[in-house]
């Protein structure tokens, strides 16, 4: 804001001549510009700013990313990579998101469910029974018996499935640990775990540790082995009918999808088909880094704050734009009884707005950089330049001004009709 108008007043006094649009436009700036250059000013300060958050959110994106291959279960089958997709849509999205994995040309197996916590229910004052803790999935009949062997089963059914002692998989990613100290009255030992034993009141949760109430395991719930290679644990399996009213959209979807490594942008399919049902959704792969959910909705907000305030800056300036060309209406209308053409004095008018705002972005880009840096060395971040964003936002602040100078033409339209020669 300090720099501008000097940086545009010492450029204005260098400027020659020109086609006659170029000739206006330098001399009317010559003559005024500080309503221009204040708008322009302004954005390059959010220019400038946008530039220098980006910088630090470009170094510390990776304290938000994580690890993929410390979060996938084993068990896939080898040469396949099994994907794990942690989503925070409602429990009752997951029959549309498990079809629309299935649908992926190419996929292996898929297993869908809505997934959470049962731990031991609250005693008087407060106090639980020695934290323990178990898995919860929530799917039909259908899906659970992809994760189980299941005698038999209805909706209203509640199972609870015994990791096998030898099985290959781990405990589902997003859930507490197992806890292995079954002195919980209702709790039993089980490979890998305890669980909750029929008639076991317990407390409800999201992977997140949300409470959602009490529950009690039905006394007809049954021990059943989970199947190999399934992406199972030691749990709790029951179907929507058998909680209470409103657990299950309380709860988020957890999906498995095994992939073959050889199938060509594989990845990039599931991840498409899993952004049309939550474009929120992380979806964790082999060997590659995965930006955690809450960095995306973050980088995401600011993104949308940059576009807003620009817009605001470009509504301001197309009102001082608008407002220049209704005091020059009998200069206007005179340049065009003399003959001027209208396309030279509307490309006049973008040279008024396109000069300033080319000073304006190289001010801005320096001067963010700068700061970036600044910042950078504040928390102890090596500094770096990310050039793609730095020209995205760059190009982004010179698009609305030439868009916003672009809307002001029908009213120069106007202006230049023969009436403008009318004075009282």
């Amino acid at each position: 804001a300090v720099l501008l108008p000097w940086v545009v007043e010492a450029a204005l006094r260098r400027l020659g001549g020109g086609p006659p649009a170029w000739q206006l436009a330098v001399r009317r700036l010559q003559l005024d510009n500080a309503t221009t250059v204040r708008a322009v000013a302004a954005i390059s300060v959010a220019v400038s700013g946008a530039i220098a958050l980006q910088m630090v959110f470009t170094a510390a994106e990776h304290r938000f990313t994580a690890r993929a291959d410390t979060a996938i279960p084993t068990g896939a089958e080898a040469g396949t990579t099994r994907l794990l997709i942690q989503t925070e849509t409602p429990g009752s999205t997951a029959t549309p998101l498990g079809q629309r994995l299935a649908g992926v040309a190419g996929v292996g197996r898929v297993w869908s469910f809505a997934s959470g916590t049962v731990s031991s229910a609250e005693q008087a004052g407060g106090a639980t029974d020695n934290g323990l803790t178990g898995g919860l999935a929530v799917a039909s009949c259908a899906t659970l018996r992809t994760l189980a062997t299941l005698p038999s089963c209805a909706d209203g059914d509640v199972f609870l499935a015994a990791e096998p002692v030898a099985g290959p998989h781990g405990a589902m990613p997003g859930a507490p640990p197992l806890s292995t100290d079954p002195t919980a009255a209702g709790w039993l030992p089980a490979p890998g775990g305890v669980l909750p034993g029929p008639g076991t009141r317990v407390t409800l949760g999201t992977p997140g540790a949300e409470s959602l109430g009490a529950w009690t395991i039905p006394a007809g719930a049954r021990t059943v082995p989970a199947l190999p290679r399934s992406p199972s644990y030691t749990a709790v399996l029951a179907t929507p009918g058998a909680l209470p009213s409103g657990v299950l959209d309380a709860l988020t979807v957890t999906a498995y999808a095994d992939l073959p490594d050889d199938l060509p942008d594989g990845l990039d399919r599931v991840q498409n088909a899993v952004a049309a049902v939550d474009p929120f959704a992380t979806v964790y792969g082999r060997d590659a880094d995965l930006v955690l959910p809450l960095f995306g909705q973050v980088r995401m907000v600011m993104y949308v704050g940059i576009v807003a305030v620009l817009a605001l800056i470009g509504a301001s300036l197309l009102v001082g734009i608008v407002e220049q060309l209704r005091e020059r209406r009998r200069v206007l209308a005179v340049l065009v009884a003399f003959g001027a053409r209208g396309r030279t004095l509307a490309a006049s008018v973008l040279w008024q707005t396109a000069v300033p705002m080319a000073l304006g972005v190289t001010v801005a880009v320096g001067v963010g950089m700068g700061l970036g840096s600044a910042l950078l060395r504040l928390v102890g971040l090596p500094t770096s330049f990310d050039w793609v964003n730095i020209a995205t936002v760059a190009a982004t602040a010179v698009g609305a001004v030439l868009v916003t100078t672009a809307a002001s033409l029908p009213v120069l339209r106007r202006l230049m009709r023969p009436d403008g020669l009318r004075s009282e």
